[in-house]
């Protein structure tokens, strides 16, 4: 059991900390750009970090930053990108009263999970402990994700390491996955609904892009025994080099009898497109049709030659 435990441990924080350790090759910004743009890598998957780092100059590094906020927007109603205006505010504040020992706010355990996860519901804190290996505890509570964040100050000097344990770990992997993904409005429950079960793959047969959908992760409208839904695809296509091939979208309709669509476990959305062989990132937001609400999956596939 001890040996479990220590390999969730391990993972955990591989995976928390691998945007500072990750080897990537020598990028050189634009000197006002490079703090913020390190930044932003915070909140980038795993698979944006390697088509970022491949780009090879600073136009098409503000093209894919235009585009990484966009497929975030939460609303694109609205003029304002609530999605990037939080990250803003988020990050001021963590580097407002998290820095320590030179390092910038977003730096440190406390500032990350901050970005991640927004302010804690309530806070515990015990400054002024006087044990051998621990001089100071504060927890943060977070109802909507149903977990709590321990920082430990071990040495006395102020500084706040996250103390890691199993018992939360993955639950707090997936509340980052989602805000990654701009999943940072509303209850626990509606985010894992929108972020769980979306699936793309790419047939080289039919050439065409297969989105599935779980049945009961859309809002219907109810018409005469009938259930309906409108739904917008972006895709984004970026080749192996992380040079972005195109980007297009489509509207798509869906309907079906109420009762059939009840049995359904995914509604599946097939569109056209062809690839010439080789390997792609498959980028993908679906939202309704006026842009409100959103799934995302991003895949990569490889296109073998006949």
């Amino acid at each position: 059991m001890m040996k479990h435990l220590k390999v969730i441990h391990v993972i955990f924080l591989f995976m928390l900390y691998s945007l500072n350790c990750s080897p990537r090759r020598e990028i050189k910004f634009e000197p006002n750009k490079e703090g913020l743009y390190e930044a932003i890598q915070l909140i980038m998957t795993g698979s944006e970090r390697k088509i970022f780092n491949q780009l090879p100059d600073e136009e098409s590094r503000e093209e894919f930053m235009k585009e990484f906020w966009e497929k975030r927007d939460p609303d694109l109603s609205t003029e304002e990108n609530e999605f990037k205006e939080e990250f803003k505010r988020r990050l001021a504040y963590a580097n407002l009263h998290f820095k320590s020992e030179g390092k910038p706010g977003w730096k440190t355990d406390r500032g990350r999970i901050y970005i991640y996860l927004g302010p804690p519901d309530q806070v515990y804190q015990e400054p002024y402990l006087n044990y051998p290996n621990l001089k100071g505890h504060i927890l943060w509570v977070y109802y909507r994700y149903r977990l709590g964040v321990e920082f430990l100050d071990r040495t006395g000097s102020g500084m706040f390491d996250m103390r890691i344990d199993s018992s939360y770990s993955f639950r707090l992997l997936e509340a980052i996955d989602r805000a990654k993904f701009g999943l940072i409005y509303g209850d626990e429950a509606q985010l894992a609904k929108k972020s769980d079960g979306l699936e793309v793959e790419f047939d080289s047969k039919k050439k065409e892009i297969v989105v599935r959908i779980p049945s009961t992760a859309l809002l219907y409208k109810e018409e005469s025994g009938y259930f309906l839904v409108d739904l917008r695809f972006d895709f984004y296509i970026y080749s192996d080099d992380g040079i972005r091939k195109e980007r297009f979208s489509k509207n798509m309709n869906f309907k079906e009898l109420k009762d059939d669509v009840l049995k359904m476990d995914d509604i599946i959305f097939t569109i056209p497109y062809e690839l010439e062989p080789g390997a792609y990132y498959v980028d993908v937001k679906v939202s309704d049709s006026e842009g409100i609400g959103q799934f995302r999956k991003i895949v990569k596939v490889r296109i073998k030659k006949s």
